[in-house]
């Protein structure tokens, strides 16, 4: 339904897609609800994370594209635009992923960092 939306540019698309994937669906959103509703848990504060996921999936996906280029799909049809593009450096392809493999090392070390810590808060509190 989506790439049935009259827009020149697909990025508009991914950003959507983005959205409706990190919400998940309302398939998922009934299962869970069928299952919370035997227990005490609030299905306000699910559908709220599920909410913002979905924005913050949309977020990052419009910072992805706007600042990697590679990953921007739209076509660019104007002489303008090309002339740019070929004077822009972050056009070179190898840079483009040496960029998104940084960016997942840092992730990676973040996540790892966080982890440790909350380890060994759990280690220290039940000694």
């Amino acid at each position: 339904m989506v790439s049935s939306i009259h827009n020149k540019l697909i990025s508009h698309q991914i950003i959507i897609c983005a959205i409706i994937l990190g919400f998940g669906g309302f398939s998922v959103f009934l299962q869970v609800l069928s299952i919370a509703s035997k227990s005490d848990l609030s299905i306000k504060t699910y559908l709220y994370g599920k909410f913002s996921q979905g924005i913050v999936a949309g977020i990052y996906t419009f910072f992805a594209i706007k600042l990697i280029p590679a990953f921007n799909l739209d076509l660019k049809t104007s002489s303008f635009a090309s002339n740019n593009l070929s004077k822009n450096f972050f056009n070179f392809i190898p840079i483009n992923y040496l960029i998104i493999f940084t960016i997942c090392i840092l992730l990676f070390c973040i996540l790892k960092k966080i982890i440790n810590t909350y380890l060994k808060s759990k280690i220290n509190t039940i000694n």
